[in-house]
């Protein structure tokens, strides 16, 4: 592994404890590794091991990076809540408190493994959360946070944790190693040769060295277990070395080897000195015995802290019974239907409350300043433009599935199409044909390029947002501009679409009508993917996404010229002709086909003739075809004009929602309280 003269050039954060001095060799940078080595030999030996905050690394972990140091968490009086609809029976139509987490305190050791533990709507994870920084929005937050004995502010804390997501936030088609390298570059201003380093040891610690040039993998694409996807997310957490790491349910959806797996990575971060807090619901004996301390919540309210739950509880009447897993135990006595919940929350509270907390740091009132907890500097915008374009490009080309199916999506309609419109004539049916086709054609790429788009950014973003809250991102404009332009070359499978299309239909037989034809054509497909962009961006999923799309499309098409003539629209709905795309391409692709063509008629096409006279040909002109749907013979470049803006906008409004609302965290930090009789 690499050593700490490895990482030399970042500059060394002050220690972190407060009672006693950082020695000079004793401190990693803050890119340091942080644990012990994961063979399953070390993993077994980190049940045995004490994790005293004091305890110094030894066998094992002597030959490691020492952790930066942490130190306890400790919060008090903590009660979160909620104004909801009072009860339908009280004749009151004033919203009322909803408790949450009512008057919580605790304390999270340093270089101890705590787990929250509770039975369903405890209030596990809403705790976790407010420590975190991440309370609900237009909730109700009370209480205090303080670090080693000190204030800190809610910008500090946010530098000082780690936060591993229950769904881990990875990208399918990048490799182990990939995923951590461009963690690494996106977080870190440092070498290359260095990030490389503290990656190939994050991997060796983890136990991810032999699977990392294996593919993350999703449902689709078979890749790393649920075990590694895990450990991986706790490595590209591990990347900045934060003392202080939470984890949201880290077990849930894994076997039982793999959540054990898992649970003694955590127990070995907290053996090698960080301050780790997980929430878990129902684990088994034997991740039971890896925690040091655990803090059961009933009802919003504790029930216990510390590190000898077994010994409390018999001490109030309920022993664990013989061969019972005490979790099981724990959530039985504490279940909202259970009489002894109430019971042993009032005896927490009247009894134990004030001595458990009695031992917590002594406390400063200062506010521990923000440059003891610096991060590294984020790494320019330009550099981080590469490395997303690259990640996009990756993610994107290495699904082949996606990009097969789109190809032959285009090839197999293109056909399709071709053979139903094979060789359209210019006489009189021939020119409804041409009508029909171009608003098929319309039709067919804006459906075939909206909902890949609705699938895969709504799941993208939601990795973006947990990014930008994990403080990857200076600004939106790197990740947007690289998926913006990594999609390029997929938009231009239209384009080979329209080209088989073209020929076999047999339309306007001229050079400038065909590149016409295939500019209008790809515009189409770039205003629909930015239209698909900007309904994933504000939908809070793919399934609102999808079920919006059609709402547009159908509206646009309704009023695009084909179904009804133009100036036929009723005068009340007649100005969504402007805001439809479908108006716009419709409109030039007819422009395009028919505007100074000639058509003829069959005699049984003519009209008006008689036995000795001839009948007259309806339409001759192309000109007449444009006229009548509405248009205007010189809408061409008009609609193309607009059909780019329309494009442009809907990207612009896409990036301005990812910047004013995807991750973006506007909750109350409980960091930032402070006791009322105190001032900020």
């Amino acid at each position: 592994s690499p050593s700490l003269s490895q990482f030399s050039s970042f500059a060394r954060p002050p220690c972190l404890r407060l009672d006693q001095p950082c020695p000079p060799s004793s401190f990693s940078p803050s890119l340091s590794l942080s644990f012990v080595s994961m063979s399953e030999r070390e993993l077994d030996a980190v049940e045995e091991t004490s994790v005293a905050p004091e305890m110094k690394a030894s066998g094992a972990f002597s030959k490691r990076v020492v952790a930066r140091a942490s130190e306890s968490i400790v919060f008090e009086h903590v009660s979160l809540s909620l104004k909801v609809a009072p009860p339908k029976n009280s004749g009151s139509k004033e919203k009322v408190d909803k408790y949450i987490l009512s008057d919580v305190s605790g304390v999270m050791a340093a270089g101890a493994l705590t787990a929250i533990m509770g039975a369903s709507g405890a209030g596990k994870t809403s705790l976790l959360n407010v420590l975190v920084g991440r309370s609900p929005p237009k909730a109700t937050l009370e209480g205090t946070l303080t670090y080693g004995g000190e204030y800190v502010s809610g910008s500090t804390w946010a530098r000082l944790i780690g936060y591993v997501w229950q769904e881990d936030t990875l990208y399918p088609y990048l490799t182990v190693k990939e995923t951590l390298r461009v963690a690494a570059k996106l977080r870190l201003a440092a070498p290359a040769a260095e990030q490389d380093e503290i990656v190939d040891a994050i991997m060796e610690e983890l136990d991810l060295l032999r699977v990392q040039d294996t593919l993350v993998g999703n449902a689709l694409r078979k890749g790393i277990s649920g075990g590694e996807k895990k450990r991986l997310s706790v490595g590209v957490e591990l990347l900045t070395n934060p003392p202080v790491v939470f984890a949201d349910e880290p077990t849930s959806g894994l076997d039982a080897a793999s959540a054990l797996r898992v649970m003694k990575t955590l127990k070995a971060l907290a053996v090698a000195g960080r301050t780790v807090v997980a929430t878990i619901h129902q684990p088994r004996s034997s991740i039971v015995d890896l925690f040091d301390e655990i803090f059961l919540l009933s009802k919003g309210q504790v029930a216990y802290a510390g590190r000898e739950p077994v010994e409390h509880f018999e001490s109030l009447g309920y022993p664990l019974p013989p061969r019972t897993n005490p979790a099981d135990f724990y959530l039985d006595v504490l279940a909202p239907t259970a009489p002894s919940a109430d019971k042993l929350v009032q005896e927490w509270s009247d009894n134990f409350r004030s001595a458990y907390m009695a031992k917590t740091p002594t406390l400063s009132t200062k506010d521990k300043g923000s440059a003891v907890v610096d991060k590294p500097a984020l790494p320019s915008s330009w550099a981080q433009f590469k490395v997303l374009l690259w990640r996009a490009t990756k993610n994107v080309y290495r699904d082949k599935m996606r990009t097969i199916v789109r190809a032959l999506q285009a090839v197999v309609f293109a056909i399709f199409v071709g053979f139903i419109f094979f060789d359209l004539g210019v006489d009189q049916v021939g020119i409804l044909d041409r009508l029909g086709v171009l608003y098929f054609i319309s039709l067919n790429q804006s459906f075939g390029s909206l909902f890949p788009v609705l699938v895969s950014f709504t799941e993208e973003k939601g990795i973006f947002g947990k990014e930008r809250q994990a403080g990857y991102y200076r600004s939106i404009m790197p990740y947007f501009l690289s998926k913006t332009i990594v999609e390029f070359p997929t938009s231009l499978l239209p384009l080979a679409f329209g080209a088989v299309v073209y020929f076999i239909v047999g339309l306007r037989s001229t050079a400038l009508a065909f590149f016409g034809f295939e500019l209008v054509l790809y515009l189409l497909v770039f205003t629909v993917e930015g239209l698909g962009l900007f309904l994933s961006s504000v939908s809070k999923d793919v399934n609102v996404a999808q079920a919006l799309a059609p709402v547009f499309i159908i509206l646009f098409m309704l009023v695009s010229g084909y179904i009804i003539n133009l100036d036929s629209l009723p005068a009340g709905i007649s100005w969504l002709q402007h805001l439809s795309f479908f108006t716009y391409s419709y409109k030039a692709l007819v422009v395009n086909e028919f505007a100074g063509a000639s058509f003829v008629c069959t005699p049984d096409q003519l009209v008006g003739g008689t036995n000795t006279t001839m009948g007259i040909c309806p339409i001759t002109n192309g000109d007449e075809v444009v006229i009548s749907r509405g248009f205007e013979l010189d809408d061409y470049w008009p609609s193309v004009a607009v059909l780019v803006a329309q494009g442009l906008l809907f990207r612009t409004l896409t990036a301005l929602v990812l910047h004013f609302f995807i991750g973006v965290d506007r909750s109350e930090k409980l960091a930032d309280k402070r006791p009322k009789t105190e001032t900020a």
